[in-house]
């Protein structure tokens, strides 16, 4: 296809596209977003979403062409793109991971969600997230690189995991600690013995991750004789 012209790249703000047409909850969902001249195929992913739109091509500042194009949004991350991307190498101006989800997506978007976790968090396990982001200070788009997924995934996971701590969903038996966890015991050796949570974790035969959620869940009821079983 010869172009009259050079094309401005839609770049990481591309969701705003989709913006535009009012689909936010759609854009929730695409971790990957492709600009194509043409469609062969579909691209993987439990989600596909895509419109027509025609880009303009710029010359000295001027309109020197207009180019029919077909934005496409899939909740498969780039990589698991790949066998697609070779095969329609040709037609693609531009593959865009999204690796951070912007304000307007996440703010307030839960009820949109209907309880569904988004593709690609299957594989992560809430007691390491909870442990990088509270203790290890690692920021969300950190960990989308690591995790393979977009920003809006890690902060989706995250906040319903915190959600579901207020409303008291979580149950301190998900643990699975080799010994009975005291809430006042735990305290008394983090505090006055200066016990790590490495080292509370060796002692109760448990992961770091286990018995510092155990703590976090369970310190507004210092004080209370009663045992919890870890």
């Amino acid at each position: 296809m010869e172009i009259k012209g050079k094309l401005k790249s839609f770049g990481a703000n591309v969701l705003g596209q989709w913006r535009n047409y009012g689909n936010h909850t759609a854009a929730r969902h695409i971790n990957t977003v492709y600009a194509v001249y043409k469609i062969k195929t579909w691209p993987p992913g439990k989600f596909v979403s895509a419109f027509f739109l025609k880009r303009n091509a710029f010359r000295n500042g001027r309109i020197t062409d207009t180019v029919p194009m077909v934005l496409i949004g899939t909740s498969a991350t780039k990589k698991e793109c790949a066998d697609w991307t070779k095969d329609n190498l040709d037609n693609i101006f531009e593959c865009i991971p999204i690796t951070q989800v912007p304000s307007w997506v996440s703010d307030g978007d839960d009820k949109h969600r209907n309880g569904k976790v988004d593709p690609g968090t299957y594989k992560i396990k809430i007691e390491e997230l909870v442990y990088e982001v509270e203790v290890l200070k690692r920021s969300f788009a950190d960990l989308a690189v690591q995790y393979e997924c977009s920003y809006g995934n890690i902060y989706a996971k995250y906040t319903r995991h915190k959600k579901r701590l207020e409303n008291g969903h979580a149950s301190s038996r998900d643990n699975r600690s080799a010994k009975p966890m005291d809430i006042n015991d735990i305290h008394y050796e983090r505090e006055q013995l200066g016990k790590s949570w490495q080292q509370l974790a060796v002692e109760y035969e448990t992961s770091y991750q286990n018995i510092y959620l155990f703590y976090k869940r369970h310190k507004s009821k210092l004080g209370l004789s009663s045992t919890l079983s870890g």
